[in-house]
């Protein structure tokens, strides 16, 4: 059940680059998108020899981090239309769902138990990194649950390997 919720968030709060179905209503004012970029996209080749590794966490701080355990990870390629929904994550502003099509070209893995994920056999380029951390604190004798979306430009080239941390 947690982990079908999860996924749901996950696939609401990120459906601007991996085309899920969105919490928002499109017709909602500022979610208006671009037009999908069928040229753009058609350029773009979906396999090559590179690969994306790394570990997704979030530090609190005195030696305790949180490992981004069992967390969806998303590879999306930077393009004018993934480009306009990762500033509007970044900026909390609200997006209507991609179109279904964005999709085709998103990868998606789960972190493991420590946080870890490796995404192979992409082409050379630029992608969006996107997962979300949820992790729970006490403060004052109380449990505060945390949710937070964590993104990050990588580039990677051909035949090469690049290690990341995706964290707040």
């Amino acid at each position: 059940m947690q982990r079908s919720l999860s996924l749901a968030l996950l696939c609401a709060s990120f459906s601007l680059l991996a085309g899920c179905q969105g919490l928002l209503p499109s017709e909602a004012p500022g979610t208006q998108r671009a037009p999908f970029p069928e040229a753009e996209y058609a350029k773009l080749a979906r396999s090559g020899s590179s690969t994306i590794a790394g570990q997704v966490s979030v530090d609190l701080g005195q030696g305790r981090v949180v490992p981004g355990a069992g967390v969806d990870v998303l590879a999306a390629p930077v393009t004018s239309y993934s480009r306009e929904a990762y500033e509007a994550l970044r900026a909390g502003r609200p997006i209507a769902p991609a179109d279904p099509r964005a999709q085709e070209y998103t990868r998606r893995t789960l972190a493991d138990d420590h946080g870890n994920f490796r995404f192979e056999h992409l082409a050379a380029g630029s992608y969006y990194l996107i997962s979300r951390l949820e992790w729970s604190t006490e403060e004052n004798g109380q449990q505060r649950h945390h949710r937070q979306p964590v993104q990050r430009e990588v580039k990677v080239g051909e035949g090469a390997v690049s290690n990341v941390m995706l964290s707040p």
